[in-house]
């Protein structure tokens, strides 16, 4: 599940075009991407790194009850959640729960 986590992080940040100054939850998913400069594991089962014009990004394990593999990854004010169902938005941590439960 690591391996499938980090190579979705990847797919999702190497795009061969220039970035834009500022991700948002408006212009993520249909802005170019930079490059992540490195990346690397925290210890808590999560990821944080830097692209290459210096934007921090992380990816963070969400806690829950249910023994479900829920990350969050977030980058300037953009967000969005991974999971084994998928990647979607919610508002929030309970929220983006509730949409896993109704994925098939």
């Amino acid at each position: 599940m690591k391996k499938a986590v980090a190579l979705l992080l990847l797919g999702v940040m190497i795009l061969p075009y220039p970035a834009l100054a500022y991700y948002t939850l408006d212009n993520f998913w249909t802005s170019k991407h930079e490059m992540p400069a490195w990346f690397s594991a925290d210890g808590n089962g999560g990821f944080y790194g830097e692209t290459v014009a210096g934007t921090p990004f992380t990816q963070k394990p969400v806690s829950n009850d249910y023994s479900i593999r829920l990350h969050k990854f977030a980058i300037d004010e953009a967000f969005f959640y991974i999971s084994d169902k998928g990647a979607f938005q919610a508002k929030n941590d309970i929220v983006a729960l509730s949409i896993y439960f109704t994925l098939s």
